[in-house]
């Protein structure tokens, strides 16, 4: 297994910074996602620290709510991609 725990760390020194980001982009209206990979556990999975600041709890519609999709993938949610992929030109 591959060994990784920044748990404490993330505790430590991240997480009130983090608190303190969402709390100005919740005081200037600015939607936002944040998530940390903090540890492998032993069954296999992964822990995550998370912050959010919704649009709706700022009143801020987006044109284009990625930020929604962030929080369903975190919440369980598979992406597929779409049939059709745009096409892109190399110059």
């Amino acid at each position: 297994m591959n060994e990784f725990n920044k748990e404490s760390v993330y505790d430590a020194h991240i997480a009130d910074a983090v608190k303190e980001l969402a709390a100005l982009c919740y005081g200037y209206g600015i939607p936002m996602f944040f998530s940390a990979a903090v540890a492998n556990t032993d069954d296999g999975k992964t822990v995550f620290k998370n912050e959010y600041v919704s649009p709706t709890k700022v009143d801020v519609t987006l044109l284009d709510d990625q930020l929604a999709r962030h929080v369903n993938v975190k919440n369980g949610f598979v992406t597929v991609l779409p049939e059709e992929l745009d096409e892109v030109e190399f110059e």
